[in-house]
C-alpha cells in the first residue's frame, strides 16, 4: 500500500497517541498517579520560584 506523506504523518501521530494511552494506563495500573490539586500546587510553586 502506498500513502501520501500527509496520510502517513496522520497515521504516525495516531500511533504515538495510542502509545501514550497505553503508557498512561500502565502507570495507572501500577498506582503511579498524582492528585490534580497536588500537581497544580507543585506547578504553581515552581512558577513562583522563577
Amino acid at each position: 500500500m502506498i500513502v501520501d506523506t500527509e496520510t502517513f504523518q496522520t497515521m504516525q501521530d495516531a500511533l504515538k497517541l495510542f502509545k501514550l494511552f497505553a503508557q498512561s494506563e500502565a502507570e495507572i495500573a501500577k498506582g503511579k498517579v498524582i492528585r490534580q490539586k497536588d500537581l497544580f500546587d507543585t506547578l504553581e510553586r515552581e512558577l513562583d520560584a522563577l
